[in-house]
Formats: C-alpha cells, sequence, structure tokens
C-alpha cells in the first residue's frame, strides 16, 4: 500500500484533501504496526539483555550444531527445554539452556 501511494504522489495524482488523508492512514498504519510488533521487540531484547555472554541460537542453527531434527527438538521441548518464542514463527534457544537440559537428562554409559 505505501509504494501505491508514493507512485500516487510522484505521478501528481494525489491531491489536497485526499493527499492529507492518505498521510494520515499512512501514519495510523505504522502506528497500529508498531504497537503490534512492540511485545515481541520487548520479549527479543529483554532475551537478549539478559547476560551479554549468552549465545542464542535459533531452531534451524540448533538442529544443525546438534545433527537432530525438527521434531527431535520439539519432543525435547515437550520434556522441558526452555525456549523462546517472541513470534509465532520463530524459536530461539540460549545454549546455556541447550546444556543445562542435557547435562539432566542425560546419563553416563557403563
Amino acid at each position: 500500500m505505501m509504494k501505491e501511494l508514493k507512485k500516487l504522489r510522484e505521478n501528481g495524482k494525489v491531491e489536497g484533501g485526499l493527499n492529507t488523508k492518505l498521510n494520515e492512514e499512512s501514519n495510523n498504519l505504522n502506528c497500529n504496526t508498531v504497537s503490534i510488533l512492540l511485545p515481541y521487540l520487548e520479549e527479543l531484547i529483554a532475551l537478549l539483555s539478559v547476560n551479554s555472554t549468552d549465545h542464542i541460537i535459533d531452531e534451524t542453527e540448533f538442529c544443525n550444531r546438534f545433527h537432530v531434527s525438527r521434531r527431535t527438538t520439539k519432543r525435547w521441548r515437550d520434556a522441558g527445554l526452555k525456549f523462546s518464542q517472541p513470534t509465532d514463527k520463530k524459536i530461539f534457544y540460549k545454549l546455556q539452556w541447550i546444556e543445562e537440559f542435557l547435562d539432566k537428562n542425560s546419563f553416563q554409559g557403563f
């Protein structure tokens, strides 16, 4: 929508009161977008600012580093592995959380 508005303004097809109304609508859209994203951003900032030495990885990197499937990570989360999901799609883990989970749930061989 923003690109379309910009093209209309550049071509001179948006005039007077309509231009003002479109500016107000685009500002409202930006405010709505920010209000929707703000809780997710705050959670992510809190997660990142806990300790700058904590390494945070997403699920794809987790699977690649530990050579496990996404289904295995889901089973581990169900079994108590801590994770953060600031958005509906991305899942993040602190390496410390993974290490604690593996230490607690692994056993020594014979």
